[in-house]
């Protein structure tokens, strides 16, 4: 072989091994995708990405089961749409605070409009999302349904009557004991 051949051969080696190590990444990266994707697939609660108009980006199924939409329908549509009014200004305050402070709000109780006369009452949990530059993209986060926290919240404040209740009923039995006893 010739020189030139050799230089050939060895400049078509470099880019078939370029290619394989470019396939390689690409496979990678797929198997990521599918893993994050089953991930958010596979959890109850609602996910979301907005952009900072409050426009949808991305939601997963169990968003869509929230607000009762279909997610062909859903995707490009105003976020606070599903929102009660009084839960719309909060989710305004609650943006601006996070664009200004950088963290994350956790728990925060706003209603749903799920369907055209009932609301759900849910639990928001909202971060920034920043690109490669720092600067503020938009806003991810989750929907819980909180119906069952709130419903155990009001089992647990009936059981603290009803104990307070019984530690009163045991106070008089010993007032009335001790009264019986002087007699």
């Amino acid at each position: 072989l010739k020189k030139s051949d050799i230089n050939l051969l060895e400049g078509i080696a470099s880019h078939i091994a370029i290619g394989i190590n470019n396939a390689r990444s690409f496979q990678k990266l797929q198997e990521s995708e599918n893993r994050y994707r089953q991930t958010l697939e596979s959890i109850e609660e609602g996910y979301f990405e907005i952009d900072l108009n409050k426009q949808l980006i991305f939601i997963n199924n169990a968003f869509g089961k929230l607000v009762h939409r279909s997610l062909d329908d859903l995707p490009a549509s105003p976020f606070q749409q599903f929102f009660t009014p009084d839960s719309i200004a909060r989710l305004d305050r609650l943006f601006e605070q996070i664009l200004d402070s950088k963290d994350p709000v956790r728990f925060a109780q706003l209603e749903l409009v799920a369907r055209k006369d009932e609301t759900l009452p849910v639990d928001l949990s909202v971060s920034l999302i920043v690109d490669q530059d720092g600067r503020s993209v938009g806003f991810r986060g989750f929907l819980r349904d909180a119906r069952d926290r709130l419903q155990l919240e009001m089992d647990r404040k009936e059981l603290e009557k009803k104990l307070q209740q019984a530690q009163k009923m045991e106070a008089i039995g010993t007032l009335a004991g001790g009264i019986a006893h002087n007699f």
